[in-house]
């Protein structure tokens, strides 16, 4: 370009696309800064008393109502007496089967609760928790069993659960129950 002064300076032009390019790049760094602190929130609150106590309260209530199981590539499926309520989350007594499993979600792994009333066919889906590497029922004392076979509910029950921790290690939690 040829300047008519022989001042050495930017242009209106020049100065408008460095400012274009300097704000796509405070952007995208403000994305990158959001998505790790809400990664690294949703980690934290997963490690929460409260997070550890609602799935523990939501697999009582299957157990308990539960007749028979059997473990899945992804996880383990109930056969049960009764089911909730997706609108109040109220127990009704419908016979149904719920199955818990691991689910890829883009990048991320996730417990899904489906459950599937006899009665009104209308099944839904929830998600339970975040960031979880896989899930698995087995009768205390015993090993897992093969897939698809179907079990009584024992009377004491042990639900493994891999967590994701943060920095990517894993760790598994057991949650025990007497069911019977």
């Amino acid at each position: 370009m040829a300047r008519t002064n022989g001042r050495k300076a930017l242009t209106l032009v020049e100065l408008m696309a460095a400012l274009a390019i300097a704000s796509m790049l405070m952007v995208a760094a403000m994305r990158a800064t959001v998505g790790i602190s809400r990664s690294q929130r949703l980690i934290h609150r997963q490690t929460d008393p409260a997070v550890r106590t609602g799935i523990e309260d939501l697999l009582r209530v299957d157990l308990l109502h539960a007749q028979r199981y059997r473990r899945t590539s992804e996880g383990f499926e109930m056969q049960t007496t009764a089911s909730l309520n997706p609108r109040t989350y109220e127990l009704e007594h419908i016979r149904s089967t719920v199955t818990y499993e691991v689910k890829r979600i883009a990048t991320r792994s996730v417990l899904v609760r489906r459950q599937e009333p006899e009665a009104t066919g209308k099944g839904f889906s929830e998600l339970v928790c975040l960031s979880v590497r896989g899930i698995t029922v087995k009768a205390e004392g015993s090993s897992e069993g093969r897939l698809g076979l179907w079990k009584p509910i024992p009377q004491a029950a042990i639900v493994t659960i891999g967590f994701e921790r943060p920095g990517g290690a894993w760790r598994t939690e057991d949650f025990r129950f007497q069911v019977r």
